[in-house]
């Protein structure tokens, strides 16, 4: 499906040339999706340490968390 350009918001008000106001929208959608990319590396640097950390051993016995 293609949505033209002129849909998107730009974020700010427009330059009255429609040319600039497509280049702004255009690397808006290049920024967002970017910041989709990085988002997407810390969510999996974020699980990466949890199945390091979250891992907690329990002996009953004890009534402890850990060893």
């Amino acid at each position: 499906m293609v949505m033209q350009l002129s849909r998107f918001d730009m974020g700010m008000l427009s330059s009255k040339d429609g040319g600039v106001d497509a280049a702004v929208r255009a690397l808006r959608l290049n920024h967002l999706e970017n910041l989709r990319e990085v988002q997407t590396e810390i969510n999996e640097a974020i699980v990466a340490v949890q199945e390091l950390t979250a891992d907690p051993k329990t002996d009953k016995r004890l009534g402890k968390v850990g060893f």
